[in-house]
């Protein structure tokens, strides 16, 4: 007679908040095209579209080891506090990236670091299941230490979280 004993498992393939060990796998431009809205906040016939960059890393080790996750960024390298291009490629790189300085994404892939994913509320999916997304939230080097002072607030700082 088979027998089982319960176990706790969640629908997200990840969890969320928790340092994994990842690399850099590859760094897409993916096209987002859409309809132009009006001042009035319709849709109008008018096509429109923006890119932005998709980051693929595949976790290293541990109970995840194997998985990929993926996260998203605008498609340009700006000093904002907030902008994750440079955000990630400094954690990636262990540099600071100053102003006038290029970036070529091929030149991070392959490198190591610690991420960590955050859970998005479940989407439906067009065969009636759900689907969980668990994107990266944040990119941290593979040494735990952060090398600009313009890095996240939701960092380290001084102590991993492990």
């Amino acid at each position: 007679m088979p027998q089982a004993i319960m176990e706790t498992e969640s629908e997200y393939p990840v969890p969320a908040g928790v340092p994994l060990p990842a690399v850099l796998q590859e760094v897409k431009v993916r096209t987002i095209n859409f309809k132009k809205k009006d001042q009035y906040g319709n849709r109008t016939n008018e096509d429109d579209s923006f890119d932005k960059w998709v980051w693929e890393f595949k976790i290293t080790s541990g109970e995840y080891a194997g998985i990929k996750v993926y996260g998203e960024t605008q498609d340009r390298l700006t000093t904002r506090e907030d902008n994750l291009v440079r955000i990630w490629a400094e954690q990636l790189l262990g540099k600071t990236i100053e102003v006038g300085e290029g970036l070529d994404t091929d030149l991070l892939v392959g490198l190591a670091c610690i991420i960590e994913c955050k859970h998005e509320e479940a989407r439906d999916k067009r065969d009636g299941g759900k689907f969980y997304p668990c994107p990266v939230a944040d990119v941290f080097p593979a040494s735990g230490d952060y090398v600009s002072d313009a890095a996240p607030a939701t960092g380290w700082g001084d102590e991993p979280p492990f």
